[in-house]
Formats: C-alpha cells, structure tokens, sequence
C-alpha cells in the first residue's frame, strides 16, 4: 500500500472516530433527514451539525439533496460496521469477564467474529445463594418449549434426554450433534432403553461430531456454555449466556447449520456398547 492510499485511510478514520457528532450523525442517518432532524437527533446547534455533516460529505459518506442529508452507498456500509463494533463493544463492556475466562476460539472463525450479535444477552452464573442457577434455567427452558430444541450436546443427562422424549411427544422438532464419547456413553447398556425411546421418535434427529462447545436453540432462545480458558476440558455449567435477540438465534442456527451439514445421521443400530465412561450431569 503506498503512501498516498494510507494517507486517504488516515484521513477516512479520523473524519470517523475522532469526532463524536460525526459519528453520531452517521449511526443516526437510517433514513433521510433535514438539517433540523438531525441536529435534535443528535442533539447538536444548527452550525455544528452542519459542519459535521458537511466534513463527511467530503469524505464520500453523505450526501444532501433538496435540503435532505442522506448515506451514500459507502456510508450506509460504514454504518453498519459502525453499529457492529458498537455491539462488540458492548458485548465485551457487559460482560467482559465471561468472555475472558472461556474459551471461545473452538467457535469456527466466521461465527467468532460475530458475537457481536450478543450485546444484549445475559450471564446466568451460579452463586453461594443459589447453587446450580444457569443449569436449572436451561431446564426449565427446555420444559417449555413448544416448536423445537436443537444445538450442540456434550454432556449426558437422563434428565434432558426425558424431556426431549416428552418434547419430541408433544410435537416439538428436537436436533442435536454429540461428541463422540457422548455416544459411546449413550450405547452402554443402562442408557441403551432410554435412546432406543428417543431415537424412535420421528421428531429427533441426532448426529455425531468432534465439537468442544455447547449451545442450544430453545424455540427462540439460545444458550451457549463454553470451557474455561485454565482448563480446556472442563465446561463451565456453571455461568451460561443466554439471548433472545433474534440476531444471536440466527447466529446459532447457522452455526448449527454449518455442524449439521457435515455429519451423517445417528439410528438406533449405530449404538454400540463401549468401555468409554462420562460422568453424568
């Protein structure tokens, strides 16, 4: 890259990032605005907002026309990676902890890089007060729900596993890909009954994959546990993220996707008895 392009990026960042108000206009400029809309959105005088909109006018960013200031096609994509590092930000800002401690790099790249998607959403975590919090909310979650449960399993629980037979009974779309020491675990003979019931089930689909995160879609809520970062192999049950936000649904489907793809179904044939051992949740 030469000097001259440099200089043009330098230039395009600082009319971005230093000035609060011109970065404000363009986050606030979803539609066409007159100078007096924009100078009471942003709460700005007239002779300010002007001169900031004006300053990104002539980096390529906004236009006006007949008395309107609007995003170019440039602007409108700066915008939008704008409100996405805003969210990323905030996603870190409000849970920054949570993040730090676990191990998110076993999430494949092109969905690490989203988790913007989460700004919104909650850590349950576990207290001296109310031991095992984030475990029973995902329960209950589970016991709820109407249209389906699908995501990514790597502990067994003969808990979960009747509520998914319950769930599946009553209508419920239930997909799920395990690890493979799950189900090596599910074909031992004290579990082989209970996936035998499950498996039959035409509304449950399983498939098997070598994934070191969990996650589950609950009708339109997503819950993500991952391991500690001093720790690999162990999971933290302990503090879940939950969301509702359509955004980081369909983050989740995607991702659930992007697994489902890959494998091949699991039947009840393919259960086979096996020395491996899991400790039960």
């Amino acid at each position: 890259m030469d000097t001259d392009q440099n200089m043009g990026i330098e230039s395009l960042l600082k009319g971005i990032c230093t000035s609060k108000l011109r970065t404000n206009i363009l986050l606030s400029l979803e539609k066409p605005m007159t100078l007096a809309e924009l100078k009471n959105t942003i709460y700005a005088d007239s002779p300010n907002a002007s001169s900031s909109a004006r300053e990104l006018e002539d980096l390529g960013l906004v236009t006006r026309k007949s008395g309107y200031y609007s995003l170019t096609s440039f602007g409108s994509i700066v915008r939008s990676k704008l409100n996405e590092f805003q969210d990323l930000l905030t996603t870190f800002n409000n849970h920054g902890n949570w993040w730090q401690t676990h191990n998110f790099d076993v999430i494949p790249i092109q969905f690490k890089k989203n988790i913007h998607v989460f700004s919104d959403a909650q850590i349950i975590q576990d207290s001296k007060i109310e031991a095992g919090k984030a475990y029973a909310k995902k329960m209950e979650l589970m016991k709820k729900a109407k249209k389906r449960i699908k995501g990514i399993i790597l502990v067994y629980s003969q808990e979960a596993i009747e509520i998914v037979i319950n769930r599946a009974k009553q209508g419920a779309s239930c997909q799920f890909i395990v690890a493979p020491d799950i189900a090596a675990y599910m074909g031992k003979a004290e579990n082989i009954q209970q996936m035998k019931a499950l498996l039959e089930n035409m509304n449950v689909q399983m498939k098997v994959a070598d994934v070191h995160f969990m996650f589950l879609l609950i009708d339109d809520s997503l819950v993500l546990a991952l391991s500690h970062l001093d720790n690999p192999d162990h999971f933290d049950w302990s503090a879940m993220l939950f969301s509702s936000n359509p955004e980081a649904v369909r983050w989740g489907e995607e991702l659930f996707d992007f697994y489902w793809k890959k494998t091949k179904p699991m039947k009840v044939e393919d259960l086979k008895k096996s020395p491996k051992t899991k400790t039960k949740k």
